[in-house]
């Protein structure tokens, strides 16, 4: 059978782009087929448009105002410029991404809903287009939950909350996870008064308990106010904004409520049924080489329910194109060992593979190294020295996870990334030089001071001072 293409990629975020652009290099004939704007959910409504939200409040806010003597405050902020400034970003970065740009790499775009005749054709807007194999990548969308009479309010999301004319006075966020506890602070500083309400027990429930504690204090220092384990039980609107019902029983009143709890799968409309591709409610079900149960149909992305991380998007789309395209005794698994995420709170919050809770539940031997950010020089020149740096090793060694909080801590974190990618042991990472001064030296502070402990300790050292 001829076919349109080798390769039609549904969905044009993170794990599509990724995929065309590799695909392509490899000599397949690809399409992408997008029903709305290219780049996805990140570039339009997650981390180009806060990154640069933070990165606003970070000029108001640098640490060097009042050793300076500089004050800005009472400012009144104008939301409206600032979220045609967000937008303009967001165009800038969206360049790269255009379907110009794609046609020059020889990748075709096509837009409009998507939805399978049969396993190897699809239906676009009514044009139907054959591929030999298929990458379904259409990320996911704002989960939102069955609360009593939240469909008769205003709420926001990730998807509009930049779209606003005016900064909210005051708002109520639900959720506590990154985008809930980012969205938080940024607003925050920016002057609204902010309640989060969070059912777990703790903000960011899949970081280390000290980052947890730690952005809790910074939220409480901030006048953040956080109520855990709290749900909610009705939404009232009322004339300023919204009125909420706890199930303790309290009452809240805000002018907006953010909805950030979790988000869904973009499956529907697919015809996923009519060709026998098994999801459910975590999304595509996939294999290790990230195949569909129909094998000429791949998944990658947010809509697998995997991590749902732009980066963590591209790494499986690569992964797939690579299986989907080359023969298969060179077949790739997929892993989640060296997986780093960051939530771009002020600071930083960043973490690569076990937790001390997931050492602990495992009855895993470890061993815990902390080194606070008021013991890093460069961090003490900059005045920020809210922090530590903290990574696990097993008893031979070996680093199994890692969580920093503080300055740069998403860039600090890729030192660790490598030790577990590639198995290494602390002491592996100090044997190269680190500039000073910088925030990563700290990293080889941390490691050469324990490692200058055993040294006293060491029964071989020890021999060897005799033997001198």
């Amino acid at each position: 059978m001829k076919f349109n293409y080798d390769l039609i990629i549904i969905g044009g975020g993170s794990a599509g782009l990724t995929a065309a652009r590799l695909a392509s290099s490899l000599g397949a004939k690809v399409c992408i087929v997008e029903k709305s704007d290219l780049g996805g959910d990140c570039l339009q409504y997650g981390c180009v448009p806060s990154k640069s939200l933070i990165a606003m409040n970070k000029i108001l806010h640098s640490p060097y105002l009042e050793t300076l003597g500089l004050k800005f405050e009472p400012y009144k902020i104008d939301f409206r410029k600032l979220a045609d400034d967000i937008k303009n970003t967001i165009n800038i970065v969206a360049t790269s991404d255009s379907a110009e740009n794609l046609l020059k790499q020889g990748i075709d775009v096509h837009y409009g809903k998507a939805n399978f005749v049969d396993k190897n054709t699809i239906n676009v807007e009514g044009k139907k287009f054959t591929a030999k194999k298929f990458l379904i990548a259409t990320g996911s969308h704002p989960y939102i939950p069955k609360i009593n009479g939240l469909e008769k309010v205003d709420y926001l999301t990730n998807e509009n909350i930049f779209s606003l004319n005016d900064l909210p006075r005051t708002m109520i966020i639900v959720g506590g996870g990154p985008i809930g506890c980012e969205l938080a602070q940024a607003f925050s500083l920016l002057g609204t008064e902010v309640t989060i309400i969070q059912r777990n027990e703790r903000l960011l429930p899949k970081d280390d308990l000290d980052a947890s504690n730690f952005l809790l204090k910074k939220f409480i220092k901030q006048k953040i106010s956080v109520l855990l384990k709290e749900e909610i039980s009705e939404v009232n609107k009322t004339e300023t904004g919204v009125e909420i019902k706890l199930k303790s029983g309290k009452n809240l009143k805000a002018e907006k409520i953010l909805i950030c709890i979790g988000r869904e799968s973009n499956i529907s409309g697919l015809g996923l049924e009519k060709i026998g591709v098994n999801y459910g409610k975590s999304g595509i079900v996939i294999n290790k080489y990230l195949q569909s149960s129909v094998k000429n149909i791949y998944a990658a992305g947010d809509v697998t329910r995997t991590y749902q991380f732009t980066h963590f998007a591209g790494y499986q789309a690569a992964i797939a194109i690579r299986n989907a395209v080359f023969p298969s005794f060179l077949k790739t698994k997929f892993s989640f060992e060296s997986m780093p995420w960051v939530t771009f709170t002020s600071p930083e919050i960043a973490h690569v593979g076990k937790t001390e809770q997931d050492l602990k539940n495992e009855n895993f031997v470890f061993e815990k190294h902390t080194l606070q950010y008021s013991d890093i020089d460069r961090a003490i020149t900059d005045k920020v020295t809210d922090g530590f740096i903290q990574y696990y090793t097993d008893s031979l060694g070996y680093i199994v996870g890692a969580t920093i909080t503080g300055e740069r801590a998403g860039e600090l974190i890729m030192n660790f990334v490598y030790a577990i990618d590639h198995q290494l042991k602390s002491i592996d990472l100090v044997k190269s030089i680190f500039p000073y001064p910088t925030y990563s030296s700290g990293i080889q502070k941390l490691i050469w001071d324990d490692y200058l402990k055993k040294l006293k300790t060491n029964k071989f050292v020890k021999f060897l001072r005799l033997f001198a």
